[in-house]
């Protein structure tokens, strides 16, 4: 009687270790999405600031030429 409870608690046990297990898991999916989608808003300031910067360098190249 004595071993089915502690295989019973130990189940349970292992439950919920498996259980907060996969809580934590999603939270750091959660936090890798948000992660990459801010990274991606970043590049994509980046590459626009550069871009804006070359129209207007071209743009000063053009009137210190002629």
């Amino acid at each position: 009687m004595m071993k089915n409870s502690n295989n019973q608690n130990n189940y349970l046990r292992l439950m919920a270790q498996i259980a907060k297990a996969s809580k934590s898991t999603q939270k750091k999916e959660a936090y890798q999405k948000k992660q990459e989608d801010s990274g991606k808003k970043v590049l994509e300031w980046i590459f626009g600031v550069l871009v804006v910067l070359a129209i207007i360098f071209v743009i000063y190249s053009i009137f210190i030429v002629s």
